[in-house]
């Protein structure tokens, strides 16, 4: 569901006289629209009766209703207003001549406003499927990854894992990138201990453009060993599915959580020449925040 706010405005003088009733002249009334390309709320009237204003509009879409004073000629407005009735509250259907009674007195007490403006927000109530897409937005997108792998073949090695990927968000859906990261071997099923650099490719597929909605993501390259010459580094391949969790800010930031699997292929090269190849499998565990 999204919400589309418009308003409306009419500018009075409110004056009591001796027994309390109200004077009100209607100096202006305007209507336009804040965010859409059609206005929902129109033919503003308005009458007295005793210490109550009835205001009289159309509507043409299903809202909520607010109505708002201000006393400074729509400088500065209060609201939503507590003592009204009728046709203002949630979910109010579409019509001509919804009436709102606003009790002056009760609100705000005997007390002259020369330049009062009220003020009808519509907050239109649109539930057709495609506003109600909440996903990602589209943009430049970062991902800070960390995780853990525990080996699993022959050559089972553990290791932690670190990623930082820049990228683009193409869609809700889609988003692509590259990446560089850490691997930090343990000597468990490893001769010793020792780090990789993985530089690759990022592919990512949200399946839903809602909040919460789980992931596809692949990770494709070559790594580099950085601290023996023997080891030659290889190809890299890392995929994965998971969780997405959209935060609540205009960034399209997301809490990521996901299990996959990773396989490292790394190139030895023997000291007096030649060289040899071992692959590393292993189950990936990460969490990930992507801003």
């Amino acid at each position: 569901m999204q919400i589309i706010s418009f308003l409306c405005t009419v500018k009075i003088f409110i004056t009591f006289n001796n027994m309390s009733k109200i004077f009100i002249t209607v100096i202006l009334c305007s209507v336009f629209r804040m965010v859409a390309a059609q206005t929902h709320v129109s033919n503003i009237r308005v009458q007295v009766s005793e210490e109550q204003l009835i205001i009289t509009y159309d509507l043409t879409e299903r809202a909520d209703i607010e109505v708002h004073v201000s006393f400074d000629g729509g400088i500065n407005f209060r609201g939503p207003l507590q003592y009204v009735s009728g046709a203002a509250g949630r979910n109010i259907a579409p019509e001509r001549d919804k009436i709102v009674v606003w009790n002056v007195v009760r609100e705000f007490g005997d007390v002259d406003y020369p330049n009062a403006v009220v003020k009808i927000v519509a907050n239109v109530i649109n539930d057709n499927a495609e506003q109600r897409k909440t996903g990602l937005k589209s943009g430049q997108k970062r991902i800070l990854e960390a995780g853990y792998n525990v080996g699993f073949d022959k050559n089972a090695a553990d290791r932690f894992t670190m990623n930082f990927i820049t990228g683009t968000q193409l869609s809700p859906y889609f988003s692509w990138g590259v990446g560089i990261g850490w691997r930090r071997y343990s000597a468990h099923g490893y001769s010793h201990s020792t780090s990789f650099i993985p530089i690759f490719a990022d592919f990512r597929v949200n399946l839903l453009d809602r909040k919460v909605s789980p992931y596809l993501s692949l990770g494709t390259g070559h790594s580099i060993g950085i601290f023996s010459f023997k080891e030659m580094g290889g190809f890299f391949f890392n995929p994965a599915l998971g969780i997405s969790f959209l935060l609540p800010n205009k960034y399209s930031s997301a809490i990521n959580v996901g299990a996959g699997y990773e396989m490292q292929r790394i190139n030895f090269r023997y000291d007096l020449g030649g060289s040899y190849v071992r692959h590393f499998s292993a189950f990936n565990f990460v969490i990930s925040i992507s801003y």
